[in-house]
């Protein structure tokens, strides 16, 4: 994997996502097909960071409500 090729894949609409299992570059979810999704090293998006070419955003997860037991 390099940088050009997370750029090509970016501007593709593909997404770059870290749910705790580190980078994956994801292909944009189509129904009923299965999707394919790319390690990215942790390293490289670090440097594309540095070198201004994307932004690292953490996001919050998903709240319940739960009843109080008593």
């Amino acid at each position: 994997m390099t940088p050009q090729n997370v750029i090509e894949k970016l501007e593709q609409g593909w997404e770059l996502r870290n749910r705790g299992t580190g980078w994956w570059l994801c292909e944009p979810m189509i129904p009923y097909k299965r999707t394919e999704s790319l390690p990215v090293p942790e390293e490289l998006v670090s440097q594309l960071e540095k070198d201004d070419i994307i932004q690292t955003k953490l996001l919050t997860t998903s709240a319940i409500g739960l009843l109080k037991q008593p």
